[in-house]
């Protein structure tokens, strides 16, 4: 029976690996609400302009041209810093890319080590069954073989 030496190694790499696929999907959940959130502000900016804009062409009401006005400022402001997030996230979401295909890379090589430990240990499983089907074939020949006169 073989037995892989680094057994605890590539347990530890495969948990490590999970780890990082786990933070991964974190960071594409994150990136994706802070995309989303962004459209939500670029919508509300839009729709905030369009019913000023609506307003103008009947009557102008100063205060509600204000609100309107200092609102869709209010809105700009936050959709810089929402770009800004998203930004963030994007180069966090990279990051962590990187991070679990070099995880998953180094199980690969743990993985890799057991498969050639395992091959050469079943070359020497067969080498050594030859040996002895070796030996038995010597001993019956020797056995049933009588020496000629």
């Amino acid at each position: 029976m073989y037995v892989f030496p680094l057994e605890k190694v590539l347990e530890y790499r495969k948990r490590k690996e999970e780890e990082q696929q786990l933070l991964l999907n974190k960071a594409h959940r994150e990136k994706d609400e802070a995309e989303e959130n962004l459209v939500k502000l670029q919508g509300d900016l839009s729709r905030t302009q369009e019913e000023a804009l609506a307003q103008q062409r009947k009557r102008i009401d100063v205060q509600r041209a204000l609100l309107a006005g200092e609102y869709s400022m209010h809105l700009s402001t936050q959709i810089k810093e929402q770009i800004k997030t998203v930004d963030h996230m994007d180069s966090r979401l990279r990051e962590q890319v990187r991070l679990t295909e070099k995880a998953m890379q180094e199980r690969k090589v743990m993985d890799t080590l057991r498969e050639k430990g395992h091959w050469r240990y079943q070359q020497e499983m067969r080498q050594k069954e030859q040996e002895q089907n070796d030996e038995m074939a010597r001993f019956m020949h020797l056995y049933h073989v009588k020496p000629s006169k």
